[in-house]
């Protein structure tokens, strides 16, 4: 036994070999050999065979016991170090984290989207994915051209100097306005003929990163089909501990063309060459929290002064502001929470976005004539499954609380921004409730991107330009109690189907375009500009 064996030859070492030890025999357990007395084997033995018992047993277990503590003590000592060491190899330490080409943007605006910071200890299977992720966040504010995380040093025992290099886009962008008036391209293409003169025109100027903490200004002045003067000041941060943001603003619009009611699933428009036929101020105070990178919490406070011509109510819809009013005053307060896990987020390939809103309109004040409570709730999911093929599912619901019948101004449902059904867009489907689920199924099959540097335009070199397909199905509804007379289109489900394409650049800007057929066997091709949530 081995234990038999390593007592022998640390005897020899003493010169105590004059009697030799007999065999051990086999037992269950591995018992030293040298704990039984000279010439007894442990199959029986007779005990007068034991010359003073009790000395020999104490003083072989001193001989045996001691050593085995000395050698198990040795190897547990290496089993711990060398463990400790196999330990270490399996991860490193963020030694210092630096970043290059943020020339106008402070470094704390890039630090404060990432989740890498010196001092880090991160497993090394993940470090790779963790960079990535790291880089689209970068991406996601909408800064910068290109965004590369590069390891420069990992040293020996596995700490590293991490480098975040930026190249900041062009931030001031004085840009023309000419725009479609309609709600989207498909109801001026399609309903409106193409009208030039359903064309807004003017100039905005916009800064997206004004003293360098990603706070934007911008000034709207637009003419044309609908007049519209606007300023606003954003700003995500104004605390030491980068958490609270701030936005304000203040516009006011007119429109000789007003949409006075539904018929057939369509805006009806009245239109005056020579007097306006609405006329709205609006103010507005926005507070932004964002406690975690990916979370924000926004409270809204607002004011609305809405004028109307007065033969809108009197002669075209009394319900246009409930009450046969021409005119609407009242102030709004709200709550928005928005979780964002999206991987990329102008064509995510992996995560989920949820978004809940509830506002609330009028308090009661004498002057005020509008009293409503509503709740709104989207959520998407992106979910890869196969190769360069994602599954996008998206789902959007309204309900207002306050059951009372609505004025027909701010009655909205399925047709308006982010809650349009594909192969409904010239269609407006109002209701007091609404929901709307979307499933795509996304095949990208180009993402390259474009070196511009010959065009010698600062700002502008590589452009990454992405190209993908999709085959997609809709389905929605909308329960409207109020004003369903004449739309066939409320109080029933809709559903259509298509394929479509996209096209992504600069990283933000989505332009979807879809051959879809509805419920109805209506079927057309349909353009959405800026299609991201």
């Amino acid at each position: 036994m081995r234990y038999g064996r390593l007592i022998l030859a640390l005897q020899a070492a003493r010169g105590n070999t004059s009697k030799p030890q007999p065999p051990c025999v086999a037992v269950s357990f591995p018992l030293p050999c040298s704990v039984l007395a000279p010439g007894v084997a442990q199959t029986g033995g007779n005990a007068a065979a034991f010359r003073s018992r009790g000395a020999m047993i104490r003083q072989n277990f001193i001989y045996t016991i001691v050593p085995l503590i000395r050698f198990w003590l040795v190897w547990a000592s290496l089993f711990i170090v060398f463990g400790h060491a196999v330990a270490q190899s399996d991860y490193v330490v963020i030694d210092s984290l630096t970043i290059i080409g943020n020339k106008r943007t402070k470094a704390n605006i890039i630090l404060r989207e990432v989740n890498i910071h010196a001092g880090d200890t991160i497993p090394v299977n993940d470090l790779l994915d963790r960079i990535e992720w790291n880089r689209q966040r970068i991406i996601a504010t909408r800064l910068f051209n290109r965004v590369d995380i590069v390891v420069l040093t990992w040293s020996l025992d596995q700490h590293l100097h991490v480098q975040i290099e930026v190249e900041e886009t062009w931030y001031l962008w004085p840009v023309p306005i000419f725009e479609i008036a309609d709600r989207n391209f498909n109801v001026w293409w399609y309903e409106m003929e193409r009208d030039p003169r359903r064309t807004n025109y003017g100039l905005a100027l916009y800064h997206a990163n004004t003293t360098g903490r990603r706070d934007n200004l911008h000034f709207v002045f637009r003419y044309g089909f609908n007049r519209k003067y606007e300023i606003e000041y954003g700003r995500p941060y104004i605390d030491k501990r980068q958490k609270l943001g701030l936005r304000m603003g203040f516009y006011y619009a007119r429109t000789n063309d007003v949409g006075y009611k539904v018929e057939d699933n369509r805006l009806v428009f009245y239109r005056d060459r020579e007097l306006p036929q609405v006329e709205s101020y609006r103010g507005h105070i926005l507070l932004r929290y964002r406690p975690k990178i990916l979370n924000r919490h926004e409270v809204g406070f607002r004011y609305f002064d809405i004028q109307v011509a007065g033969n809108v109510p009197y002669q075209l819809n009394p319900d246009f502001f409930l009450d046969g009013s021409r005119r609407m005053r009242y102030f709004s307060i709200s709550y928005n929470y928005r979780t964002d896990h999206r991987d990329v987020q102008a064509y995510p390939q992996s995560g989920y976005l949820s978004e809940i809103s509830l506002r609330k309109d009028g308090f009661g004040l004498p002057f005020e004539n509008r009293n409503t409570l509503r709740l709104e709730q989207m959520v998407a999911f992106w979910q890869p499954l196969a190769n360069r093929v994602v599954s996008d599912t998206r789902i959007f619901y309204m309900t207002h609380l306050q059951r009372g019948k609505q004025d027909f101004y701010n009655y909205r449902g399925l047709g308006y921004g982010n809650a349009t059904m594909r192969g409904y867009e010239t269609y407006v489907i109002n209701g007091i409730d609404y929901v709307m689920a979307q499933q795509s199924f996304l095949y990208k099959f180009f993402d390259k991107t474009i070196d511009f540097s010959f065009m010698q335009l600062p700002k502008v070199g590589k452009v990454p330009i992405m190209v993908g397909l999709s085959g997609q199905f809709d389905g929605g509804f909308a329960n409207d109690p109020f004003y369903s007379q004449d739309n066939d289109m409320t109080n029933r489900w809709l559903y259509s189907s298509g394929v479509g394409i996209d096209v992504v650049y600069f990283n933000r800007a989505r332009l979807h375009g879809h051959l879809t057929l509805n419920h109805t066997g209506q079927h057309g091709f349909f353009l959405q500009l800026n299609a991201g949530l």
